[in-house]
């Protein structure tokens, strides 16, 4: 029986959440968007007889970005309840770009959530980092502070944004930092795979951070075993295995294949390569993430 956390899903309640991304007219313009439009609640994660899972991570998708908490009150109280049996941790958003009094003032609304545990930021080329670099240092010294975590997207094939990105967290060595999607790797036959590696290797100098290997579907729908194969055997050349997590980012995983079927096809990368299973589908992520 493989026991896994899957520290990395979203739940979406159309009703609720604004998901301005999962709108036609908005960016990314999907062809096959439309799939994951839908509400998504914790009865879809279904995985084989062989495989129980014990846990997830929520993973923040727009809910409400200006209002944050109401992600957080929408979690505890109406999704997390209708799966008694399976563990939850949350990292909603935050603006690491705010202002000082309104990172302070949203910070102070949500870190005596039971289940929070951190938050996520997509870095991007448009992310103001060396005008507000200060502000967003002070920012993330609070999140430490907290004793809370850093998620982060962001693409490692560019290298600007990337020694941006590390520019920032050197001088913050007592942040736990999670890179989410592993960086956005491209294929593995591609002549940027090298330079993804390259900028990895950056972060893996910092000792508190760690990576999710997941969201293989956000660079090619078609991804196949040979890729995952060569994102996990460099993300554990890089990083060993106390710091890799495999997650699946569903319900975008729906976009190549069912949650069923990613997870056969995990767990058959990582004994390919000869991963501990227990420690990249469980252990690791269920020290992270506070799980009992």
């Amino acid at each position: 029986m493989h026991k896994i956390i899957d520290p990395h899903v979203h739940f979406f309640d159309l009703a609720q959440g604004e998901y301005a991304w999962l709108l036609p007219q908005n960016q990314p313009h999907w062809p096959d968007k439309a799939l994951i439009n839908k509400n998504t609640m914790p009865d879809s994660l279904q995985v084989s007889d062989h495989c129980l899972l014990l846990g997830a991570v929520h993973v923040e998708a727009g809910f409400d970005n200006l209002n944050p908490k109401n992600e957080l009150d929408w979690l505890e109280s109406q999704v997390y309840p209708q799966a008694p049996q399976t563990q939850f941790s949350t990292i909603g958003f935050i603006d690491i770009c705010a202002d000082s009094s309104t990172f302070q003032l949203q910070l102070d609304g949500m870190k005596s959530y039971p289940t929070l545990c951190g938050f996520r930021y997509i870095f991007d080329a448009h992310t103001p980092m060396f005008e507000q670099k200060a502000q967003i240092m002070q920012n993330l010294s609070l999140l430490s502070q907290a004793g809370l975590l850093l998620e982060f997207q962001a693409d490692f094939t560019n290298t600007a944004l990337t020694r941006a990105v590390i520019s920032l967290l050197y001088s913050l060595p007592e942040l736990k930092i999670v890179i989410n999607h592993a960086g956005l790797p491209p294929q593995n036959d591609s002549g940027s795979f090298g330079l993804w590696k390259e900028n990895m290797r950056l972060f893996a100098h910092l000792p508190k951070c760690y990576v999710k290997c997941s969201g293989f579907e956000m660079t090619s729908r078609q991804y196949t075993v040979e890729h995952v194969c060569s994102v996990l055997s460099a993300t554990v050349d890089l990083f060993g295995e106390d710091r890799m997590m495999i997650a699946s980012n569903f319900p975008l995983t729906s976009l190549t294949m069912s949650y069923f079927a990613y997870w056969e096809l995990m767990i058959a990368c990582a004994q390919q390569i000869g991963l501990e299973l227990d420690k990249v589908l469980n252990t690791n992520a269920k020290d992270l993430y506070g799980f009992a």
